[in-house]
């Protein structure tokens, strides 16, 4: 019974994703093609032409850690290829799916669209608080006698 429970626990913990960083193994299929030399200049022409991968290369950099983790679960749900290691996540934005981008880019503006809400939110409740924090004892007097006189 306690070697069920053991095996439960031990998949629960494989799934979390934490557990799974902090794992120390090379999750990145072995090559079975020949080495090619890569041309840098090619490389870096294909990401600057791209604006897809420009976009979510800059808007990724203001991302914080619970965003990147959607966005590798996306990758890992979509079945495109990473490598793993004690630095973290690396993904080849040139070997993802072209499904994969556009989840990611529309997961992206989602996440842009929620912090202009959130900033928007916040900046009207602090000024409902300054109008209801007024320092002027002039104001702070009324708001005594009119909360007094609704009793």
């Amino acid at each position: 019974m306690t070697e069920a429970i053991d095996i439960q626990n031990q998949e629960s913990k494989n799934n979390n994703l934490d557990a799974f960083f902090s794992k120390n193994r090379e999750d990145s299929p072995p090559r079975n093609s020949p080495t090619i030399p890569l041309d840098y200049n090619e490389i870096i022409t294909l990401y600057e032409n791209n604006p897809e991968y420009q976009f979510i290369m800059e808007q990724s950099k203001i991302l914080q850690k619970p965003e990147h983790i959607e966005i590798f679960k996306i990758i890992d749900a979509n079945g495109d290829d990473y490598t793993c290691n004690e630095n973290g996540v690396f993904v080849a934005l040139n070997k993802l799916k072209p499904e994969t981008l556009t989840e990611i880019t529309k997961f992206i503006q989602f996440c842009l669209v929620n912090k202009s809400q959130l900033i928007q939110d916040l900046n009207k409740r602090d000024a409902i608080r300054e109008i209801m924090n007024c320092q002027n004892d002039d104001i702070k007097g009324f708001n005594k006698i009119f909360l007094l006189n609704d009793k």
